[in-house]
């Protein structure tokens, strides 16, 4: 689990890969599909907080 990281951080893709618990690739292609905001610095995406908390709020809950 990535550190403890108020919602005004980033992570890298593999932080956000861990929290999710999903690949690298799949949160690549959530980018690229325009599901999950991410910034590029340098050649780095970084994934502020609040979004990959946000995508995971609009998730369907099992059940449902």
């Amino acid at each position: 689990m990535p550190k403890a990281v108020g919602d005004d951080g980033l992570w890298r893709v593999s932080q956000a890969a861990e929290f999710l618990e999903l690949s690298r690739s799949k949160i690549y292609l959530l980018i690229q599909n325009g599901e999950l905001r991410a910034v590029k610095i340098g050649r780095s995406m970084r994934l502020p907080v609040k979004n990959v908390k946000a995508f995971l709020d609009k998730l369907p809950a099992l059940g449902e």
